[in-house]
């Protein structure tokens, strides 16, 4: 219910949906903003190499990188909700402190602050 309220009544919101998954060993992310019509999939590595949780952080960096992209485009909208279905991936971006992955999140926070 608050999710279908906050889409339907937000103009001035960009919202992005993003997952991290493993398929086969196989580890991608997806990140879709249905408001302005954009998709990135990507193939992150297999298990060896990478990890679901470095493919949630990068979803969540890319859905910055969206947003950033949308504002040099002229389109000044308020806020950016990211949807993200992992709770330790954002308890690590609210506390950095030397996790994995903590270059993702360094750039995570320095495209927080840029925006």
């Amino acid at each position: 219910m608050k999710h279908n309220e906050k889409t339907t009544n937000t103009q001035d919101y960009i919202h992005v949906y993003t997952d991290g998954s493993s398929i086969n060993d196989v580890i991608g992310r997806a990140v879709v903003s249905p408001m302005i019509r954009c998709t990135i999939k990507a193939y992150i590595g297999d298990s060896t190499t990478s990890t679901v949780y470095a493919a949630e952080f990068q979803g969540i960096r890319i859905a910055l990188m969206i947003a950033m992209d949308d504002w040099s485009k002229g389109n000044r909208k308020q806020k950016l909700i990211i949807y993200i279905d992992n709770q330790a991936t954002i308890r690590t971006v609210e506390n950095l402190s030397g996790k994995s992955g903590a270059c993702i999140v360094a750039d995570i926070v320095y495209l927080i602050d840029c925006l």
